[in-house]
């Protein structure tokens, strides 16, 4: 618990805490639905969470050597801004689909852009390569543990709105 309270300071230093919203069912009266509000984050999506914990827990060494990730949008927006929140260097490699706007919002958040071809799939597996140089640039995979981690403050985020919510193995459920 203490590693996800410590990757919760982290991550709500760059991430906004969003709420819970309900909502009721028209068509299955009795039925609520509860919908955590990751569009009204810092970048758009519940990625910036990720993101940011592990751009924050590299260390000065990693930091100088800038970070590096592929995406369709989401990953590289949260990388970016976290990337600049750090003050470090951000690259991102992205496919030809990837939107004018995102485009733009990495951009204003200082990333390099790089264009790996017309295939998504493709664009994934260029900065996740070995570096060639040990110095070389750290590669940020939207796989990787400590992105990962990231996300567990989420639910307690929402444990703190919603206090019937227990952990169980996995997923979160709501408790009886």
């Amino acid at each position: 618990m203490a590693r996800v309270e410590a990757a919760r300071t982290r991550i709500y230093s760059v991430a906004k805490v969003t709420p819970v919203s309900e909502f009721s069912m028209p068509h299955q009266p009795g039925t609520t639905l509860l919908v955590k509000r990751e569009d009204l984050q810092t970048t758009g999506s519940f990625k910036v969470r990720g993101a940011t914990n592990k751009v924050l827990s590299l260390t000065a060494e990693q930091a100088s050597r800038r970070v590096i990730t592929s995406s369709t949008g989401n990953h590289g927006l949260a990388v970016a801004a976290a990337a600049r929140y750090r003050g470090i260097e951000a690259e991102v490699f992205v496919s030809q689909h990837v939107s004018e706007k995102k485009l733009d919002r990495m951009r204003e958040y200082g990333a390099r852009i790089r264009f790996a071809g017309d295939n998504p799939l493709r664009r994934s597996l260029l900065p996740v390569r070995k570096p060639k140089r040990p110095d070389g640039p750290i590669s940020l995979r939207t796989t990787t543990l400590r992105l990962s981690r990231g996300r567990e403050p989420s639910p307690l985020n929402c444990s703190s709105k919603l206090p019937n919510w227990t952990r169980s193995t996995s997923p979160w459920e709501v408790a009886d």
